[in-house]
């Protein structure tokens, strides 16, 4: 009967003005109960490590997530690659996937059914050919 008591009981949470919260065990909830909008909306704050990491939790974050990953791309064609730093949440870095060494790899980003996910592709530097393709391509961009 005790062993019932200490898994009804509720936890308490308290925040940084010492408000008390009550939160009670609930094994049906987990972020996957929020709507997806809102999930998306904290994947704004991630960057591009992180979000990789998330891709590999699950199928409905890992689809959230690449959406995410995919909105925006940098894309290095020239000059030093940008390193892709874990713990810096700038601008920059939440904004962007970085694509370094791009101009290797640049049929392979075309040709990426995940570019459907893309609004805005940048680039360091762009030869004629690729921006009239990526503009026959996918004319949204």
């Amino acid at each position: 009967m005790s062993s019932q008591r200490t898994e009804d009981k509720e936890h308490n949470h308290v925040d940084v003005n010492g408000t008390i919260f009550p939160i009670k065990n609930d094994e049906n909830r987990s972020i996957l109960s929020m709507p997806y909008d809102c999930i998306f909306e904290v994947l704004q704050y991630l960057n591009q490590i992180d979000l990789v990491n998330v891709c590999l939790v699950n199928r409905e974050l890992y689809y959230l997530a690449r959406r995410k990953l995919y909105r925006s791309i940098f894309v290095v064609i020239l000059g030093p690659p940008i390193e892709i730093k874990m713990n810096v949440y700038n601008y920059f870095y939440t904004n962007y996937t970085i694509m370094n060494r791009a101009d290797y790899r640049m049929d392979h980003l075309l040709k990426n059914p995940n570019l459907r996910f893309c609004q805005l592709i940048r680039f360091n530097f762009i030869k004629p050919e690729f921006y009239q393709r990526v503009q026959r391509l996918y004319p949204r961009i």
